[in-house]
């Protein structure tokens, strides 16, 4: 798969000319990345009706915080070649960061803060671990303490997580 430089945006979107529509017909189906500030990218892809020329409904994808396009070279279709989202281990997002640099695929604002919140946030993980606690067999006291061990533990990893933002440059 080859990257999509610039990534496209609604208004400059990647535009395929002979794209299927149905059995019989063929139309143009517009790709691009759409960015909310407060929930992340997510990709859209449009058709063209061929029976009246204007454009369907786009279809869209879930948020996640950083969407990358890439050219499918087989059908010439615009498909996600990278994500980088909260729920990707630190192995790998670094190894999707290595390869966008190498790519050298530009980023937006919006993403290139998002990649830092993620750095931070990864950062962050090293201090959690879990524990399951049966807690519904507790006297009020042992549940006060366990309410109070909790918030202490919030805090702390607040503080922790503030940090590794501002190093990161958020804030």
């Amino acid at each position: 798969m080859k990257p999509l430089i610039p990534q496209p945006t609604i208004e400059n979107p990647y535009v395929v000319a002979d794209y299927p529509w149905g059995f019989h017909y063929k139309t143009q189906c517009r790709f691009y990345v759409e960015t909310d500030p407060k929930k992340g990218d997510r990709e859209v892809n449009q058709t063209q009706d061929p029976k009246t020329g204007r454009w369907c409904n786009p279809k869209k994808s879930t948020y996640t915080q950083v969407i990358l396009l890439g050219i499918d070279e087989e059908n010439g279709h615009a498909e996600r070649m990278f994500d980088l989202s909260y729920w990707n281990d630190e192995e790998k997002h670094i190894e999707r960061l290595r390869q966008i640099q190498e790519l050298k695929i530009p980023l937006n604002e919006h993403q290139q803060n998002q990649i830092k919140e993620l750095n931070a946030i990864n950062k962050t993980r090293k201090y959690l671990s879990f524990q399951v606690v049966e807690t519904t067999h507790q006297t009020p006291e042992e549940r006060e303490q366990h309410d109070r061990k909790q918030a202490e533990i919030k805090r702390k990893l607040a503080f922790i997580h503030n940090r590794n933002r501002q190093e990161a440059g958020l804030q």
